[in-house]
C-alpha cells in the first residue's frame, strides 16, 4: 500500500488488517527510517480514530517501510525489495501529490514515474502471475466529460480532465495502467474516486479541506451559501471498504468509478441537517456569501476559511448554473457490496461530522495545550514501571508509581492472590488523581507519567475525570501481550514486590479492550524489545505534548 498517511489510506489499512484472509500489509511511506515510517502510520491511524480498536494481531500485520517512489527500487534496500516482491499479491496505490497549483510536468518524477515503478514491483512478484495493481484515480480526471454521465472507461480524450496538473496526471496514469495491462498482462485496475467525507463511525474529516472550511464559515461569518448543487458524497470508510473489496477481488483490468449513485441537494437537504445539529447560520445567496467572506477577518489563524477565498470565488462569485455529473458504477458495485449498499448522507452522519469539526474549530481558538497525564497501563508484568522509568529519564517528566498509591490492605490482598474489588480500585484511582494534580502543580511539567493497570473502561473513566476537575488531558498507553505465561515469568523474576504471579490470570480476565469512543487509548506491543517499546511510547508522548 501507498498513501497510508492520508485519510483514505489509513482506513484501507485498518480494514485490511482486520480481515483473517490478510497475512501482511506492507506500507510504503515517505520517511527517513523504519521507526519514523512506523510512527507515521500509527499517527495517521490515530488521527482518524482507527487505531485504538485494532487488536494486537491486526497491528502486527502492518510492516512500514521508508520509500521513495521516484526511484526504480522505490527507495527500498535490496533485502526489503526482495521480501516485498516475494510476498506481494495485491498493490493499492493511493499516494499522490495533492497540489492544485502545479502543472502536469511537476507530477512526472515522483507520481507518474512512481506509479510505473510500483507496477514493476507487481510484475516482479515471485508468483505464477503478477500482483494486481490498483490505482486510486480521481473524478477530476474526467470532470470535463461531455454529457451527464461518466462511464467506467478511459475517456475518449485527454481534454476531458479538469484543467489542472493534478487531474491531468491522474488521467495520464490511467492510460499507463491500460498500457501496462495490454503489454504485460498485469491486472491493472483504475479506481476513480469521488468526493470523500468523514467516516460513518466517528465523522472525522480533515478540517483544512475545502468543504469543511466552507462549513466553518457558519462560525466565522455566521452564514452558509445557498447553492443549487447535488453532490454525490461517500464516507471515507465506505470508500476504503470498496477499494479493499475490489483490490482483493478477481476483477479484470479496467476502470471502476467509486462514486455514490445517490445524491442530495445542498440547500434543500444538507443545510436543514446542519441546523439540526445546532449549528447556527444565516443562508445567503452564493455571491453575498463570497462578499461576506472577503470582508471577514484577514488573519488565517483566526479565520481559516479566508485561505480559500479566491478558490471559493472562482466557483461561486457568479450566477452560472452548476453542472452535475453522475458516474456509472455498475461494474464497481458488482465487485463491492459496500459501494452497492452505500446510502445518502443523513442526520446521524452529519451530526458526527459537525461534532468532530467543532472540536477542531474550538481547538484552533486555544492558545496553549492543556497539561496531560500519560498512563502506562496493562496487566501486571506488562512492563509498566520499567518503561515509565525509562521514559521519565528520556523526556525529563515526573513519574508517579501507581502501586505506591495502593492502601496497605489492598497490597495485602494482592499479595495473598485476592483480587481487588471495584471499591478498592475506585479509592486507589482517586488517590492517583490527587497525586497527578499535585505533581503537575508543583513541577509545572507539561505532562506526568503514571503507572496504573487501567484494566476496565470504568477505571479509565475515573482518570478521565481529571479533564473536568483540573483541565488535564489523558493518554492511555496500554502495554499489550498475547502471552499470559510471559507475564507470569516476568513477575517471578521480581524481588520484594507484593504482586504475585498468580494475579496475572485475574488481571488479564478483567482487562477490557478500548471501546469505540476511547480514542485516548494507544495500544503498544510490550513483547517488543525494551528499547523498541520505549521508543514507540516516546513518540506517542512527544506527539501528545506537542498538541
Amino acid at each position: 500500500m501507498t498513501g497510508v498517511t492520508g485519510s483514505l489510506g489509513a482506513h484501507v489499512v485498518a480494514n485490511l488488517v482486520s480481515q483473517s484472509s490478510v497475512h501482511k500489509v506492507y506500507c510504503l511511506v515517505r520517511a527517513p527510517s523504519k521507526a519514523s515510517a512506523r510512527s507515521r502510520v500509527r499517527d495517521s491511524l490515530r488521527e482518524r480514530l482507527a487505531y485504538h480498536k485494532l487488536s494486537l494481531s491486526a497491528r502486527s500485520k502492518i510492516v512500514a517501510l521508508p520509500s521513495s517512489f521516484g526511484e526504480a527500487n522505490l527507495g527500498l534496500g535490496q533485502s526489503d525489495y526482495d521480501e516485498v516482491s516475494g510476498s506481494i499479491t495485491h498493490l493499492i496505490h493511493l499516494a499522490w501529490s495533492v497540489n492544485f497549483n502545479k502543472g502536469l510536468e511537476s507530477f512526472e518524477g515522483d507520481c507518474i514515474a512512481g506509479a510505473k515503478n510500483l507496477m514493476n514491483l507487481c510484475l516482479a512478484a515471485k508468483r505464477p502471475e503478477p500482483a494486481s495493481f490498483n490505482f486510486c484515480s480521481s473524478v477530476s480526471a474526467t470532470a470535463a466529460t461531455p454529457g451527464n454521465v461518466v462511464p467506467e472507461a478511459l475517456p475518449a480524450s485527454l481534454s476531458y480532465a479538469q484543467g489542472m496538473g493534478y487531474a491531468q496526471s491522474k488521467l495520464v496514469t490511467e492510460h499507463l495502467c491500460d498500457r501496462a495491462s495490454q503489454q504485460t498482462g498485469l491486472r491493472a485496475r483504475v479506481l476513480r474516486v469521488g468526493q470523500i467525507i468523514g467516516d460513518t463511525q466517528h465523522g472525522v474529516w480533515n478540517a483544512t479541506e475545502a468543504i469543511p472550511l466552507m462549513l466553518q464559515t457558519a462560525k466565522t461569518i455566521g452564514a452558509l451559501p445557498e447553492l443549487d448543487e447535488t453532490p454525490y458524497w461517500l464516507p471515507v470508510d465506505t470508500v476504503a471498504k470498496a477499494c479493499s473489496e475490489i483490490a482483493c477481488s478477481g476483477a479484470e483490468s479496467g476502470v471502476m468509478n467509486i462514486v455514490n449513485d445517490k445524491n442530495f441537494h445542498w440547500t434543500r437537504d444538507l443545510l436543514p441537517l446542519l441546523r439540526e445539529t445546532g449549528l447556527q447560520f444565516e443562508t445567503v445567496p452564493q455571491q453575498e456569501w463570497i462578499r461576506r467572506l472577503r470582508a471577514s477577518e484577514a488573519d488565517p489563524v483566526k479565520n481559516p476559511p479566508i485561505k480559500l477565498v479566491d478558490f471559493f470565488a472562482s466557483k461561486y462569485d457568479n450566477n452560472k448554473p452548476r453542472r452535475s455529473l453522475a458516474h456509472a458504477t455498475s461494474r464497481a458495485q458488482g465487485f463491492s457490496p459496500s459501494l452497492q449498499n452505500a446510502g445518502v448522507i443523513g442526520s446521524e452522519l452529519v451530526g458526527k461530522i459537525v461534532c468532530q469539526l467543532d472540536k477542531r474549530w474550538s481547538a484552533q481558538e486555544v492558545s496553549e495545550a492543556e497539561p496531560a497525564v500519560i498512563v502506562l497501563g496493562g496487566p501486571c508484568g506488562s512492563g509498566k514501571s520499567t518503561v515509565a522509568r525509562a521514559l521519565s529519564d528520556a523526556l525529563n517528566l515526573p513519574m508517579i508509581e501507581g502501586d505506591d498509591m495502593h492502601s496497605k490492605v489492598a497490597r495485602q490482598k494482592m499479595g495473598s492472590h485476592i483480587p481487588l474489588t471495584d471499591a478498592d480500585r475506585l479509592s486507589w484511582l482517586a488517590h492517583i488523581r490527587g497525586a497527578v494534580m499535585d505533581r503537575l502543580r508543583t513541577t509545572g511539567a507539561p505532562a506526568v507519567l503514571v503507572t496504573c493497570s487501567a484494566l476496565r473502561t470504568m477505571y479509565r473513566q475515573e482518570l478521565r475525570a481529571l479533564q473536568e476537575l483540573a483541565g488535564v488531558r489523558t493518554v492511555f498507553i496500554m502495554l499489550e501481550t498475547d502471552s499470559r505465561e510471559e507475564l507470569k515469568s516476568r513477575l517471578t523474576k521480581r524481588q520484594d514486590h507484593y504482586m504475585a504471579p498468580g494475579m496475572v490470570d485475574a488481571q488479564v480476565d478483567l482487562l477490557e479492550a478500548a471501546g469505540d469512543d476511547e480514542i485516548d487509548v494507544v495500544p503498544v506491543n510490550s513483547r517488543q524489545a525494551l528499547d523498541e517499546v520505549v521508543g514507540e511510547c516516546q513518540s506517542i508522548i512527544t506527539a501528545a505534548i506537542e498538541v
